[in-house]
């Protein structure tokens, strides 16, 4: 399952290190659902994309094995954030993943470049970008119910910021 499926970028990633995997993804955004489309069928790829919000899926629970989504987080308020993890949590089987990845935590920043990070923000049109990565992802992740979490950056660098949960209990 991936929250925000935009273009479908991310998403073609998923499928080609998942080869085997039936994806789901979900985005507000039509128009970004319809380009997702384009990207699987180019690349003769089937999966099941729906235009609802990540927070509220509807979808049955602990129906996937992995939830995960890229650069997201700073495009929505804190809140919703949170109320995705929770979402995330109530979708995964026992024993699922979460990965979710977005910009890099100001704690992780000298003042320099928090200054450039939010000087970026501000004259980029980026509204909850400062409530993002002021946001304790792993706090967060853990309140949601998660285990085993990680934050940190991927590979040891600043960005992209990542943020892993564990659900408890034995994979089917």
């Amino acid at each position: 399952m991936e929250f925000g499926s935009s273009s479908g970028h991310y998403t073609l990633q998923i499928a080609r290190e998942f080869p085997q995997a039936r994806i789901t993804g979900c985005d507000l955004s039509l128009r970004m659902l319809e380009q997702a489309q384009r990207v699987g069928n180019e690349n003769g790829l089937s999966w099941r994309l729906l235009q609802v919000a990540g927070e509220a899926t509807g979808l049955p629970a602990a129906s996937f094995d992995l939830v995960t989504s890229y650069i997201v987080l700073h495009e929505i308020p804190a809140d919703i954030t949170r109320a995705q993890m929770r979402e995330a949590f109530r979708l995964l089987r026992p024993g699922g993943d979460m990965l979710f990845t977005d910009v890099t935590r100001y704690s992780a920043l000298d003042k320099l470049g928090v200054f450039w990070a939010e000087y970026g923000a501000v004259n980029g049109g980026e509204p909850w970008w400062r409530e993002a990565a002021s946001l304790d992802l792993a706090a967060a992740a853990r309140e949601a119910g998660f285990v085993d979490v990680r934050s940190e950056g991927l590979g040891g660098k600043p960005y992209p910021w990542m943020i892993y949960g564990h659900k408890p209990g034995k994979a089917a």
